[in-house]
């Protein structure tokens, strides 16, 4: 019977062992995954003016970040053709696991041109960044990055407990005696 005890504790060792070790492959693979979409080498400058010109040369998402410290502000981009383009902010997850201490606004660019982009207010020494980035996308494969190794902790750290609990189990089994158990 201890013999059948110690395989289960080694089977629940390994288990945690490989969870763990799975975790933290998964947990860097996405981290990696997810600064694929930083698209490095594509747009990016500073707009310096309340209303500046752009040339979108790729099809996708573009967007706008600047310091907390600015404040809320109201951007607005016009295509080529006069439309306008909407204009959304930052969702929680990528203010809370990408963009610490800057806001953003992002929008989607469906066809190659020349847009037009103004904010409002235009703060003194205002600092805007506009890139061609999807943040939302590293955000959210950097809280799975995130999540996952920890879940697997959790796991690992549960399948370790009962390996404890097992061991203990079985050393008050075996400190029994068939005396003391009959009387």
């Amino acid at each position: 019977m201890p013999q059948e005890n110690r395989r289960s504790a080694q089977l629940h060792g390994l288990a945690a062992l490989l969870l763990v070790a799975g975790g933290i492959a998964t947990g860097i693979w996405m981290g990696i995954r997810g600064h694929d979409y930083y698209y490095p080498g594509r747009l990016g400058f500073d707009l310096h003016e309340r209303q500046s010109s752009f040339r979108a040369e790729d099809v996708g998402r573009y967007e706008l970040d600047y310091k907390q410290e600015l404040g809320p502000l109201t951007f607005d981009v016009t295509s080529p053709t006069g439309e306008r383009i909407t204009v959304k902010e930052f969702g929680i997850l990528t203010r809370l696991f990408h963009t610490v201490g800057r806001q953003g606004h992002a929008f989607h660019i469906d066809h190659p041109g020349t847009y037009q982009v103004s904010v409002q207010p235009w703060p003194t020494g205002a600092e805007v960044r506009l890139s061609y980035t999807n943040t939302q996308a590293i955000a959210r494969w950097c809280f799975g990055g995130m999540v996952l190794p920890g879940l697997s902790c959790g796991l690992a750290a549960l399948a370790l407990l009962r390996m404890v609990r097992s061991r203990k189990k079985a050393r008050s089994e075996s400190t029994v005696t068939p005396d003391a158990a009959a009387g």
